[in-house]
Parts: structure tokens; sequence; C-alpha cells
């Protein structure tokens, strides 16, 4: 998105890199940044900072990004927080106002924002803009489709999407989001979802994926309020009770239910393109998205080592969650 309005960037910080400037002081955490010699550097060759806030600025984390953007703004740089989530994080009220735009992606994160007194907008996930592929990976037949969960929600939302599972005379398959090929089949994801029937997620990009693929869905709870903020406005499609009935109970309402589903889904296309980056300005630049794809794919390349230590993750909980499916009578073969 920001290659096709003619940006470059320059310069990338992954998830997890700036954790060492995470803290509760927003004064100190903006002068651990200007101190240190590394970022000092990078803010003084940038016209811009843009974090990517996703779900990662909740509950007092993600406190680094908010700090690195004070320390833009001290440096007389155009800040925006883009695409986030915002859920009890105090006391950096002040650089949140100073933002050249924020944007979140569900109204409860608006609502929370707005009772700081910070002005911001809701704008859908940028995931709406992606390069999917027309090309499934594998053919569902069909079946309904249930994805993965956040370890967070283990305890609830994890055990009633196994016992759910575990209750199924019919196919349903097992298409967790999260996983190491992830990076290099994601973009299949809606592809595939078309072939299957009703998805059962508790990924907030699951809904999305449902939504761009026009299937159906039944959502359960994440580790924030993003799902309830997301759904704002069609609370008869959930999200449901984290048990296996009201699970059940959900699905066969979707599956009667498809025009709300399609209400839902053409909110969201609706609002494409997205204007996440109004802000920063810039003109249609026609090689600007290869571009910006293949300096993100070196970065990646380069950040191999520390990504590592996630992928080691994500397949640990890819085996744990495919077993439990599997020992509960789930196709866990997805």
């Amino acid at each position: 998105m920001l290659g096709r309005a003619g940006h470059q960037v320059i310069i990338r910080h992954f998830l997890g890199s700036l954790i060492r400037f995470r803290c509760s002081d927003a004064e100190a955490g903006v002068r651990s940044v200007l101190d240190d010699p590394l970022l000092g550097e990078q803010l003084a060759v940038v016209d811009a900072v843009v974090v990517n806030g996703e779900g990662s600025i909740h509950h007092g984390a993600g406190t680094e990004y908010l700090a690195l953007l004070g320390a833009a703004q001290e440096l007389g740089k155009a800040t925006l927080l883009v695409n986030a989530v915002l859920q009890d994080v105090f006391g950096f009220d002040g650089i949140l106002k100073k933002l050249d735009d924020f944007t979140v992606r569900e109204s409860s994160s608006k609502q929370f924002a707005e009772q700081l007194g910070v002005p911001c907008r809701v704008v859908p996930d940028s995931c709406l803009e992606a390069g999917f592929s027309q090309q499934p990976s594998l053919d569902l037949c069909g079946a309904d489709v249930l994805t993965d969960w956040h370890h967070e929600r283990d305890a609830d939302v994890g055990r009633a999407c196994v016992d759910y599972l575990a209750g199924q005379t019919g196919s349903c398959a097992f298409l967790p989001l999260h996983f190491a090929d992830a990076s290099t089949t994601w973009r299949a994801f809606p592809a595939t979802l078309r072939g299957g029937d009703v998805v059962v997620t508790a990924r907030h990009h699951g809904v999305y994926l449902a939504a761009i693929a026009g299937r159906p869905f039944v959502p359960l709870g994440s580790n924030t309020f993003k799902m309830e903020g997301l759904l704002e406005g069609f609370r008869e499609l959930g999200p449901v009770r984290p048990n296996a009935t009201a699970i059940m109970e959900g699905v066969d309402w979707a599956r009667h239910h498809r025009s709300a589903f399609e209400q839902f889904a053409g909110s969201l296309m609706g609002q494409l393109p997205l204007s996440t980056f109004r802000a920063l300005g810039g003109s249609y630049d026609p090689g600007g998205e290869e571009r910006e794809g293949l300096r993100l794919q070196r970065d990646v390349e380069a950040q191999w080592s520390r990504a590592r230590p996630d992928v080691a993750y994500m397949m640990e909980r890819r085996s744990a969650e495919m077993r439990l499916a599997a020992a509960h009578g789930g196709r866990a073969d997805a």
C-alpha cells in the first residue's frame, strides 16, 4: 500500500525487536529511544515513522512503539499509528494526540481512544488490500472449517473448539492460520476457504478471510476486545459463547442466514481502497508495490535469525492443536 502511493520503507523493525524500550513512563521511554545511537541515526534520515499496530498495543504492552513515535515527534517527523487495536494502555495520551494520523480497526478501540481524549479513525484491516491468489492450497470438499485460536484463550475458547470438533459427525477441517508455512501459503487462504462451508474462527483475520472468501462464519473471542469491536453493528453474528453447544448452534444459524454475512462483507469491501496512509500523501506509483514487496522480502530474509524462535513457537502450537484435534476424532490433516 505504501509502495503504491510512491513511498519507500528504508528502515524496518519487526515485532519484538524494540521490546527493550517498553516501559510504563512515556517520557522515560521517549528519552531511551532518543539516547539509542542506532535509532537516533535511523530517525534522522527518515521523513516519517509508521507503526503497524495490529494486535500489539493492549493491556500495557506495545509501549515501545509509542515511545518510538514520541521520539520521532520530538525530532519533527511525521508519525502514524495505523491498523491498530488499542486497549488498556495508559500514560501515552500526549503522544497519541500528536499523531499525524491514528487508525484503528474496530469500534471498541475507537471508544477506548475517545475515553482518553485521543482522536482516531476506524479503517478496516489492511489485509483487505493484500494480493490474494485465486488458487486454493487444498480442496475442502464443502466441509466446515475450524481455525486455530489465541493461546491466551486455551482454557475456554481452545477447549470449546476441541470439544466442537470432537462432536462432529460430518466433515470438519482444521485449518490453522498461524503455522510455519503461513508466510508462503497465506495468499491461498481465501481461495481455500471458498471450497468449504461455515468457518469457525477465534482469529480476527479469520473473520476477514471468511468475509473475503464469501463464507459465513462463527466468531469466538480473542485476547482483546477486537472481535466484539469488529462485529459492532452486526451483533447477531457473534461472537458466540466459548462452548461447543454454542458453536454448533452458531454454525446452524450461519448456514441459514448467509445474507447477514454478505452484508457484513459488503460493509468491509465498500471501504476499498483503504485510506490507511492518506496522511502521508503521495501519488500512484505503478512499480511501487513490486519494489516494496521485494524490499520487504529482503528485510525478512535478513531478519531470519530473529524470526526463527517465532516459527518454532508456531510449529509447536500447531502440532499441539493438531494432536488435540486428531485425538478427538476431527479431520486434522488440513
